[in-house]
């Protein structure tokens, strides 16, 4: 079955991607959690295009699906400003643990869709899986922001030479993914009203950024943060 990505032309997250990318005229990108390259990267790629930026930007894709990351090859082939990386954003240990998955039911009600639809046990096992997945290709302790994205010339091992992050990965370490990435001049979060960025939006409301763009409505909600400088 072909993978259908949520994040499509026409989608609202998909316009404000494009708009972002037209108006703050990044030097440089990093998605977290590409999929096949037809959802978010073309947004990504369609911004970049529409500003003539193909010389002067750099879209960082990092997928850990096997799959996907062959599909995402060859959907971004003619595209020489992208560069991907088939590589889990964290390590194991970054992930959520069980625990803290009990504690999100505990504390939230049914207002988010993970918990109106499925039980905690069943949200464990969807962590397990993915667990054994990325152990099973021996991405496990590849931690691809810190070994792909910020060992780039252009980042130098330093958040605030990122000009925008997409955190669109998964469900399991959208924290971790984005204490890495504090200090990014734009972060862009899918997920915001469930267990994958709910932790992370308030983290960032809390320490320097501004929430830009916000619609709580839209699937499990999304969001986007300025960094005050």
């Amino acid at each position: 079955m072909a993978f259908t990505p949520e994040i499509v032309k026409g989608d609202r997250l998909y316009d404000l991607i494009v708009r972002l990318v037209r108006k703050h005229k990044p030097k440089t990108i990093v998605e977290i959690g590409s999929a096949n390259g037809l959802g978010s990267t073309q947004a990504f790629i369609e911004g970049i295009k529409a500003e003539k930026l193909e010389n002067e930007c750099t879209l960082f894709c990092l997928e850990a699906s096997r799959d996907n990351f062959t599909d995402l090859m060859d959907n971004i082939r003619e595209c020489s400003f992208v560069k991907a990386c088939n590589a889990s954003s964290v390590t194991v240990e970054d992930y959520i643990t069980d625990k803290e998955i009990d504690a999100f039911f505990d504390t939230h009600g049914y207002f988010f869709n993970v918990i109106r639809y499925y039980n905690r046990e069943t949200v464990k096992k969807w962590r397990e899986r993915e667990l054994m997945m990325i152990k099973g290709l021996g991405i496990h302790n590849v931690n691809g922001l810190s070994r792909f994205v910020f060992t780039d010339a252009k980042i130098n091992d330093n958040p605030r030479n990122i000009g925008m992050v997409l955190i669109d990965g998964s469900a399991f370490t959208g924290l971790a993914e984005t204490i890495k990435v504090w200090g990014a001049e734009i972060i862009i979060m899918d997920d915001v009203n469930d267990i994958k960025c709910w932790e992370a939006a308030h983290f960032l409301q809390q320490q320097t950024y501004d929430m830009i763009e916000e619609d709580n409505q839209y699937r499990n909600g999304f969001a986007a943060f300025k960094r005050i400088d």
